[in-house]
């Protein structure tokens, strides 16, 4: 079952749960730009994933020849997205939980680290 428009998408991969080891940066499937219009034609604004970033891996991207795909789209439409989340296998359900977002106060950048929270209310 699909969300509401402005939902937030957590993408689980399964690299969160190797995110301690080397084969963290390169062994994810990362979001292709064509996944990343679909789900903002959904209506979704904020996506999450536990991949070290949102696009394929770096090799995956020089093979390709296509760099930084997802995040190019961002040039054109507005979206947000965290990365290198964790525990994604814990939030027992879904949907029908918050999810708090509470970046560091950097200025001037693009990014900062967040501390991501799944509020799930019985």
């Amino acid at each position: 079952m699909w969300g509401e428009p402005l939902d937030t998408v957590l993408i689980m991969t399964g690299a969160g749960s190797y995110n301690h080891e080397e084969r963290y940066l390169t062994e994810h499937c990362g979001m292709s730009k064509e996944a990343t219009h679909w789900l903002l034609d959904q209506g979704v604004k904020v996506t999450g994933i536990d991949a070290i970033t949102r696009d394929p891996p770096v090799w995956a991207m020089f093979e390709r020849k296509q760099f930084w795909e997802s995040h190019r789209v961002m040039i054109d439409r507005e979206y947000y997205h965290l990365e290198n989340m964790c525990n994604l296998e814990a939030i027992p359900r879904p949907h029908g939980f918050k999810l708090s977002v509470l970046p560091i106060k950097w200025v001037g950048t693009t990014a900062a680290p967040v501390r991501a929270i799944a509020i799930i209310e019985d």
